[in-house]
C-alpha cells in the first residue's frame, strides 16, 4: 500500500469510538458531500467512508460511478493528474473489498492514466521549471507504483517498470527547485499545488519502494515548518479563515489538508508534534473546520492523519522564523498565538527559474497582523511591480528587463525582530539598497522600517514610485502634508506610515484594475482589484526614503515616528535604537551617502 498501513482501518474505527475530536470531524466532512467540489470528489470521499464502514456493497457502487466518470471524462493533463490521484487513493481504500474484475477495472484504467502523461504537447509541456510538471509526472508515478504488476482486465499482469523509473527521474529533478528551508520559486499559492502532489509521491515512495528523496533534498524536511510561519487565521464571529502571505497569482487563503497532512510525515520528529497543533488550529478542528477537499486533501487525511502524536507547543519548540536562501524568501511572526500575531515576509526572488506564474516582486514585502492583512501583492494576474508593495519605476518603459531578480546581502532575525538587506540593482538598473528591519519590542505590536537608498547618476533621472498594497476592504487617509498615511479596518486598528526622510511629490491612493483568469480547465474567474498607496519621487538622482509604520488600535495616538540620529522615536516615548545596527556601518550617514561605495551604481562602466 501506498498510504494505508495495515491496520489503519481498525485505528480509525477506535479513534471514533473514543471520539477523537480530528477524526470526528474529517469524517463528518467526507460524509457531508453536498460540499464536494466534483462529481469525482463526491464519489472518492463515500469510497473513504464505505472503506471505513467495511461496506463491500456501497464502495462497488461508488468506484463504478468513479470509474465511469474518469473514463467519460475530458480533461486537460492537470485536472487529468488530479483525477489520477484520486483514483490511486480510491484504489487504495477498496482493493481488499472488491472482487477480481473489479479491481482488475481499477487498476487497468489507473495504468491507462499514467501511460497517457507520456504525450508531449501544449497541454502537458515537460517543462521542469513548472508546477505543471510535477503535477503530471508525480501523478504518472503514483499511478504506476499502485498499478504495476496488478492484474489488468484481459488478464495479464500490467508492467509499467520502465514508466515508472521514467517518471520517478523526473521527481527527483523537479525537487532541484526547493531551497535550503523547502520553498519554491512560483509562489505561496502554487507551492501548495505543486507539493500536493509531491508530498503524497515522497511518501508513497517511503512505503513502497524504502526510497526517501529527502535523504537529498533535505530541504523538504523543512517546508511544512517554513510554511506555517506564513499562515495565521483570523476570527469573525465563531468562524476562523486561515490565511497565508501571498505572493504570485495565489489567493491569501491558505487552502486544503493535502500537502500539509503529508508534509506533516516528512518534517523532522522532534517538530512534528507542535506543526500539527498548528494544523488543528488553522486548517483543522480548532481552525476552519469546514477542513477543504481540494486536492483530495479528505481522504488523504483520513489515511494519514496521524492518530497518536502528543499534542507539542509551538512557541516553545517550533522557531518563529524561516529564510530560504535560493529564493531570497523569508517568514518571520511575533508568536504563534494568532490573536496576538503579526507575521512579515519578504521576497527577493534571486533564484527564479522561468517558466512559471512570475510577478515582477523582486523585493517586495508582505503582512499580516492581529487578524488582518495589511501588505499585500497584486493578486491574481496583476503581476506589475506597482502593485507589489516595492520600490519600482514610475513609468513601466523603465523596467531594465521583464521580472529581474534582487539578492539578500545581509540578513539578521531573532524572536524580537530582524533586519534583511536586498540588493536592487538589476531591479531598478540603478544601485538600490532596499533594508527591511522590523521589530516587536517598540511598544507596538509590529514597528516597521523600510529604507531604501538610491544612488541613479542618469543626467535625467527618471521618476519612481514607492508602492504599498492592501486589500479592498481596508480604508486608507494620506496625511495633510502628504508625508504619511493610516490604512484602517473596521475593527478600527490601523496601520500607521510616515516618510521620515525623502517626502514623495505625490502620494496618492489608487485602485488596481480588476483582473481576470482562465484556468487550464476553461473556468473564468474576475476579481476584483485591491488598493494601493503610490508616493512618487521627480527628478531625484539620489533618493533616501524611509518609511516608518506601525500597528496600532483605535484608542492611540499617532505614534508621529521621527529619526534622532539613527533611532526611531515615538510620540509615546518609546525610542527604536538604531534598527540597521549590524547592516549599515555606524559610520556611514545614510541621508547623504550610500553604506558601500559604488564605483558604478548601475552595474556597468558607463552610467548614463
Amino acid at each position: 500500500m501506498l498510504f494505508l498501513s495495515p491496520d489503519r482501518k481498525r485505528a480509525l474505527q477506535q479513534a471514533i469510538r473514543t471520539q477523537d475530536p480530528d477524526i470526528t470531524a474529517l469524517v463528518a466532512a467526507l460524509k457531508d458531500t453536498e460540499s464536494c467540489d466534483s462529481a469525482a470528489e463526491k464519489w472518492l470521499n463515500c469510497i473513504a467512508i464505505d472503506w471505513l464502514e467495511d461496506n463491500a456493497t456501497s464502495i462497488s457502487n461508488h468506484c463504478k460511478e468513479l470509474l465511469a466518470l474518469v473514463q467519460t471524462e475530458t480533461l486537460l493533463d492537470l485536472g487529468r493528474a488530479n483525477q489520477t490521484l484520486g483514483m490511486v487513493l480510491a484504489y487504495e481504500f477498496s482493493k481488499d473489498l472488491l472482487v477480481p474484475a473489479e479491481r482488475a477495472a481499477m487498476a487497468s484504467e489507473i495504468a491507462n492514466l499514467a501511460r497517457s502523461f507520456l504525450d508531449i504537447r501544449e497541454g502537458n509541456p515537460h517543462i521542469v521549471t513548472n508546477n505543471w510538471f510535477m503535477l503530471t509526472h508525480g501523478a504518472c508515478l503514483l499511478g504506476c507504483l499502485v498499478a504495476n504488476g496488478e492484474l489488468a482486465t484481459d488478464g495479464s499482469r500490467i508492467d509499467l517498470e520502465d514508466l515508472q523509473e521514467w517518471a520517478l527521474e523526473r521527481c527527483d529533478a523537479f525537487c532541484q527547485h526547493f531551497g535550503n528551508a523547502g520553498l519554491y520559486h512560483e509562489g505561496s499559492g502554487y507551492i501548495c499545488y505543486t507539493l500536493c502532489m509531491l508530498a503524497p509521491v515522497i511518501l508513497a515512495l517511503q512505503n513502497r519502494c524504502d526510497l526517501d528523496l529527502t535523504s537529498e533534498h533535505t530541504g523538504l524536511r523543512k517546508t511544512l515548518h517554513s510554511m506555517m510561519v506564513g499562515v495565521s487565521t483570523a476570527k469573525a464571529g465563531e468562524k476562523i479563515t486561515a490565511y497565508m502571505l501571498d505572493w504570485n497569482d495565489a489567493g491569501r487563503h491558505a487552502g486544503s489538508l493535502n500537502p500539509y497532512i503529508p508534509l506533516l510525515l516528512l518534517s523532522p520528529k522532534e517538530l512534528q508534534p507542535a506543526l500539527l497543533h498548528r494544523l488543528r488550529v488553522t486548517l483543522g478542528a480548532q481552525g476552519e473546520r469546514r477542513l477543504r477537499c481540494a486536492y483530495k486533501g479528505l481522504p488523504m487525511a483520513l489515511a494519514i492523519w496521524p492518530l497518536d502524536m502528543p499534542s507539542g507547543d509551538p512557541e516553545t519548540d517550533l522557531p518563529r522564523w524561516a529564510m530560504d536562501n535560493r529564493h531570497g524568501l523569508g517568514y518571520w511572526r511575533s508568536a504563534w498565538d494568532d490573536r496576538k500575531a503579526v507575521v512579515f515576509g519578504w521576497y527577493a526572488r534571486t533564484t527564479y527559474a522561468a517558466p512559471g506564474h512570475s510577478h515582477d516582486d523582486a523585493g517586495s514585502i508582505r503582512m499580516f497582523g492581529l487578524g488582518q492583512t495589511w501588505i499585500c501583492g497584486g493578486g491574481q494576474a496583476r503581476g506589475k511591480a506597482i502593485w507589489q508593495s516595492v520600490l519600482t519605476h514610475l513609468n513601466e518603459e523603465d523596467r531594465p528587463r521583464k521580472h529581474p531578480n534582487a539578492f539578500v546581502f545581509c540578513k539578521k532575525l531573532t524572536a524580537e525582530g530582524g533586519c534583511v538587506g536586498l540588493e536592487m540593482r538589476q531591479v531598478l538598473d540603478a544601485y538600490c539598497e532596499r533594508y527591511l528591519t522590523w521589530s516587536s519590542t517598540a511598544g507596538f505590536p509590529i514597528a516597521l522600517a523600510v529604507l531604501d537608498l538610491l544612488d541613479e547618476h542618469r543626467l535625467e533621472p527618471r521618476p519612481y514610485t514607492w508602492n504599498l498594497s492592501f486589500p479592498s476592504e481596508l480604508c486608507v487617509d494620506i496625511d495633510a502634508d502628504g508625508a504619511g498615511f493610516r490604512v484602517t479596518n473596521k475593527e478600527k486598528l490601523s496601520l500607521v506610515g510616515r516618510f521620515l526622510l525623502d517626502v514623495p511629490d505625490q502620494l496618492n491612493a489608487c485602485v488596481m484594475p480588476s483582473s481576470t483568469r482562465t484556468f487550464s480547465g476553461g473556468k473564468r474567474v474576475e476579481y476584483i482589484g485591491d488598493h494601493y498607496i503610490s508616493g512618487e519621487f521627480h527628478h531625484r538622482r539620489n533618493l533616501r526614503i524611509l518609511v516608518a509604520m506601525t500597528l496600532i488600535n483605535g484608542g492611540q495616538a499617532h505614534p508621529d515616528p521621527r529619526l534622532v540620529g539613527r533611532d526611531i522615536q515615538f510620540a509615546n516615548g518609546q525610542t527604536w535604537k538604531d534598527p540597521y545596527k549590524g547592516a549599515i556601518i555606524e559610520s556611514a550617514d545614510f541621508r547623504t551617502m550610500l553604506p558601500n561605495l559604488q564605483r558604478y551604481p548601475s552595474g556597468s562602466k558607463i552610467d548614463h
